[in-house]
């Protein structure tokens, strides 16, 4: 699916507009990807953003709008969450604030070291990139749709902490070439067995992201026994 004319020509304003902002080779990468197939698994996660947060995408190819659906239906909403690698343009961060606002209850902090925003209504903004030093005591989930190099380290903090999780992985082949495990079941393994040493009280679960948004993804989600067992769509 490819987005039309006047749409493109929105998208091209928001980078005359916002381009300055972004990381260059972020940038660079999104140009490239522009205006092609505008699906999440044939373009960027930072340009998926822009796509979304301008309307040009129809709501079944919003993967932000699919996640705050798997959320809300699996997880508690009215909790203290913490977004790691939320983007340069928190869109995830925005839909869970907007819930929360209707909810009465509940706070979304966001992490990334390219934020292109300063303040976001109801979100809690943090231009830093996550470590194992974290202090996470005071949040109750921890989400990243992107979290790449840092997905083994967000599990085993979420794992001293005994914090629920949500994330999307990665198993494409050229994500392994700057990691030393570097093969795709390698990679899954190892993620699984990392996720398991903290299973206790906890329900485990791995699926795959829906076909619509890429076969190179699934969904790790690590859940309190004590809430509803994780549904899939």
């Amino acid at each position: 699916m490819f987005i039309s004319k006047e749409q493109s020509k929105q998208v091209i304003d928001y980078f005359h507009t916002y381009g300055s902002l972004y990381n260059k080779n972020t940038l660079q990468t999104m140009i490239n990807d522009f205006d092609k197939d505008i699906s999440y698994k044939n373009c960027c996660h930072e340009l998926m953003q822009v796509y979304s947060s301008l309307d040009v995408i129809p709501n079944r190819l919003n993967i932000y709008k699919y996640v705050l659906q798997y959320l809300t239906k699996n997880f508690d909403l009215k909790s203290n969450i913490l977004e790691i690698n939320g983007g340069p343009f928190p869109l995830l961060g925005k839909y869970i604030a907007k819930e929360q606002v209707e909810l009465k209850k509940g706070k979304i902090t966001v992490y990334d070291p390219y934020l292109i925003i300063k303040r976001l209504n109801h979100v809690i903004l943090s231009r830093r990139n996550f470590n194992l030093k974290q202090d996470i005591s005071n949040y109750d989930l921890l989400i990243s749709m992107q979290p790449g190099l840092m997905a083994d380290n967000i599990i085993k903090q979420a794992n001293t902490y005994h914090k629920e999780l949500f994330l999307i992985c990665t198993n494409k082949l050229d994500f392994y070439s700057h990691y030393p495990i570097y093969n795709k079941k390698s990679w899954e393994n190892y993620i699984d067995l990392l996720i398991h040493e903290d299973e206790q009280n906890f329900i485990i679960n791995k699926t795959k992201l829906p076909q619509e948004f890429g076969s190179n993804y699934f969904i790790l989600t690590k859940k309190k026994k004590c809430n509803k067992e994780v549904n899939h769509f």
